[in-house]
């Protein structure tokens, strides 16, 4: 069942998760039982043993299961996504998220090359702030050593 929402209770933040396979379904089933600001409201997954899985564990819940990362970020409501899929589906995602306003937490590594860091390919609008320290430290190697912003307007 979906919790009601009363008045006299803080607002939840509508969360999707793209990508419900090994560790999608650890942070599905975290947003869905543990974090109480949160509701899960939308999983995706190509994978057909993803969507029985969500269909048995997710559904019951009120949870919307659906196939493709379009569908997802098409759901009414959705406020922000957690990213799960594939490494070389990170940075698309991400960017298909934050062009349309969606807040976007990314499981690591935030995108395959250091190339992608830079690559400005959202339209958001100036005021965006990206945090990216985080990002540079896990991709930068002992032979790229850049310097670490502490923050970028894009």
């Amino acid at each position: 069942m979906a919790a009601i929402e009363s008045p006299d209770l803080p607002r939840k933040l509508n969360i999707g998760v793209v990508g419900i396979g090994r560790i999608g379904r650890e942070h599905a089933k975290n947003i869905l039982h543990k974090i109480h600001r949160a509701r899960l409201l939308v999983a995706c997954s190509p994978a057909e043993e993803d969507l029985q899985w969500g269909a048995k564990e997710l559904t019951p819940y009120g949870v919307k299961v659906v196939k493709t990362f379009e569908e997802l970020i098409d759901t009414p409501g959705l406020e922000a996504i957690l990213i799960a899929s594939p490494t070389k589906l990170h940075s698309p995602q991400a960017h298909a998220a934050i062009n349309r306003g969606i807040h976007v937490l990314v499981e690591k590594p935030v995108c395959a090359t250091i190339d992608e860091v830079h690559a400005p390919k959202s339209a958001t609008s100036p005021e965006t702030l990206l945090n990216r320290q985080c990002l540079y430290r896990q991709l930068n190697s002992s032979r790229d050593r850049r310097p670490i912003p502490r923050q970028k307007s894009w």
